[in-house]
């Protein structure tokens, strides 16, 4: 083999190298992004569409779980709502709620709250703060 043609590989080998390595840190990215950012932003479309096309109504507390401390003072509930319909035909949803340990009386088993949902996806149901 010549010089040259140990060369030629050489580069090759580097690029091949380099190729691999872009593509992995892309890999990692694309994951980061979906693990992290993708979860926001569907969270901003959601209460988007919920505003803009929701429909208010009551909804009873069966059940709320506290989940670990969110942050300093916070913490995030699981909420389940029975969801009362205008037209009889109530149906059961969950939501994630943040809240202050002072405001968390609010969601006590058995309170009624205003909410607003999605008619066209029941699962999206949104906690109107009053």
């Amino acid at each position: 083999m010549k010089f040259a043609d140990l060369y030629r590989y050489q580069k090759i080998l580097i690029m091949l190298t380099s190729l691999c390595i872009c593509s992995f840190v892309l890999a990692i990215l694309i994951y980061l992004f979906h693990k992290m950012a993708w979860p926001i932003i569907q969270q901003y479309y959601t209460t988007k569409i919920i505003l803009k096309k929701g429909i208010e109504t009551e909804a009873l507390i069966l059940q709320s779980e506290k989940q670990a401390p969110y942050k300093q003072n916070f913490r995030q509930l699981n909420i389940q709502l029975l969801v009362q319909r205008f037209n009889g035909r109530d149906f059961v949803a969950e939501t994630k709620e943040i809240l202050y340990f002072t405001d968390m009386h609010i969601v006590a088993p058995g309170k009624r709250l205003r909410v607003k949902y999605n008619p066209a996806n029941l699962k999206q149901v949104m906690i109107l703060k009053n």
